[in-house]
């Protein structure tokens, strides 16, 4: 049987690192280059691969540049800033809606999913299975992330369908043997064609 499995940001929900750095420094009044640094690639990939703890995290780094801020508005921010993409998620609702076996795997930390789950309550209950980076210690387009997918749901990756925004990943899932889809909102028909067609 084949399996689908959805990236989050991107797809089924739009998210902008600029903007909320942007309105965190208006917010608390702190230097903006500080609060940008907080989202640099490599410090992304040491909390959304639970190698930085976001309780030290939090301490160190959010503390060191926002002084003010608690780690409760530090989520509430993200919690406002995560919107649903209406056609991604539309997808997704189709194929389970037509029985198919849907998964969520996601570059994420604690944070970001705590955020998401207040946003959107619902999103975490659709699929069958999530997969986080943070809980699994790798990081797409790492090949051992959709390795250990695989290997968790029991299937061969040549039966399983991931879709994600980012070229990098789908190229990461395509060497692990996977299927792949490179997901954009222009492109939605013909992706929403194929993809219920398998």
């Amino acid at each position: 049987m084949r399996r689908f499995i959805f990236d989050i940001g991107g797809v089924l929900v739009n998210f902008n690192y600029r903007k909320l750095a942007k309105d965190f420094a208006v917010m608390t009044e702190c230097r903006h280059e500080l609060i940008q640094k907080l989202f640099d690639k490599e410090m992304l990939y040491m909390i959304e691969t639970g190698r930085l703890p976001c309780d030290e995290f939090y301490s160190i780094h959010i503390k060191g540049a926002m002084p003010t801020l608690s780690y409760e508005q530090w989520i509430e921010m993200f919690r406002e800033h995560f919107v649903l993409n209406p056609p991604g998620f539309d997808l997704l609702q189709r194929l389970k809606n037509k029985g198919k076996k849907t998964y969520l795997l996601s570059n994420l930390a604690e944070f970001h999913k705590i955020a998401i789950e207040r946003r959107y309550p619902y999103l975490f209950k659709i699929c069958e299975r999530n997969f986080f980076s943070y809980e699994m210690g790798f990081h797409k387009p790492e090949p051992q992330i959709f390795q250990t997918v695989c290997l968790s749901l029991g299937e061969n990756p040549e039966n399983c369908i991931f879709i994600d925004d980012l070229k990098e990943n789908v190229e990461g899932a395509k060497s692990a043997g996977l299927m792949a889809v490179h997901y954009s909102n222009d492109r939605i028909l013909e992706i929403a064609d194929k993809l219920m067609s398998l």
